[in-house]
């Protein structure tokens, strides 16, 4: 089976523990840009400058999925919107309340930096990770800030792993019908618009080539690729990720730190790294 659309998922997936691509992976990806019918498409929780350098490294031509499907950036570099969604900035304030009480910190994201309250260890630990550009306003700033850009494209909340469970379920109490969260690492929860997600965005991209079911493979490693590996023609978890996402996948390769991407590439391309 011949795939013509590869979707990758970028943390956990694409690259190593040590945020780094492992070279086997690099190599895969070259071969398989010489494979003019093939679109390899990273499809990430990352805001588009988080993904630029990636991107360089791979040397990608098509589209990229970002911030859980909330925004779509056309390529080649540098990059130009396709599509966006954003976070109602009514709700902001719902959120700011909500996390009173919780080891929990917001980050809001747009196209190209993100915003939080106060500096603090997970704020500097998701920069210097994303190696993206954090700036610190208020509360009254903030929301007015998002007013008048309409929302942010990406709500991510960060904390201990027990105090984003408890913030889940004050948020399922509250039944929000504006916004979907999905958790993309057990420490990170990140909330988008309820028509964002990396499956809608893959749609998005499916009707605009034309392209079937069949001809997709996606691969990836948690909760907000679980939507999407169940959807495509070939759904490929990776070993590190969570049973639940395995389980949906049709099925499961090497871990991040094992080259899983080249393993799955190689197997379906025959590329010979």
């Amino acid at each position: 089976m011949l795939y013509n659309l590869v979707c990758l998922d970028v943390d956990g997936t694409l690259l190593g523990n040590d945020h780094q691509i492992p070279q086997g992976n690099v190599k895969a990806i070259h071969a398989l840009r010489k494979m003019p019918e093939v679109k390899i498409v990273l499809c990430s929780a990352r805001p588009p400058r988080a993904m630029t350098e990636i991107y360089k490294a791979l040397d990608l031509v098509h589209p990229v999925i970002c911030m859980n499907g909330s925004l779509i950036m056309e390529g080649p570099l540098p990059f130009q919107k396709l599509n966006e969604l954003k976070v109602p900035p009514v709700l902001l304030p719902d959120f700011q309340e909500i996390i009173q009480n919780l080891d929990v910190r917001l980050a809001y994201y747009d196209e190209s930096q993100f915003y939080a309250h106060e500096p603090d260890v997970w704020i500097e630990k998701e920069a210097n990770i994303t190696q993206v550009t954090v700036s610190y306003l208020s509360t009254s700033n903030m929301n007015n800030l998002w007013q008048s850009k309409g929302g942010p494209h990406k709500i991510q909340a960060i904390g201990p792993q027990e105090h984003i469970g408890q913030l889940v379920e004050k948020l399922n109490r509250r039944n929000y019908e504006e916004v979907t969260y999905t958790l993309s690492h057990e420490t990170y929860l990140e909330i988008v618009h309820r028509k964002a997600s990396k499956k809608s965005a893959v749609q998005y991209l499916q009707e605009m080539w034309g392209l079937h079911l069949d001809q997709i493979l996606a691969m990836g490693d948690n909760f907000n690729d679980l939507e999407l590996l169940k959807y495509v023609g070939r759904g490929v978890a990776m070993a590190n990720a969570p049973q639940e996402v395995q389980d949906a996948a049709k099925e499961v390769t090497l871990s991040n730190n094992q080259e899983g991407v080249k393993s799955t590439l190689e197997k379906y391309f025959q590329l010979g790294v």
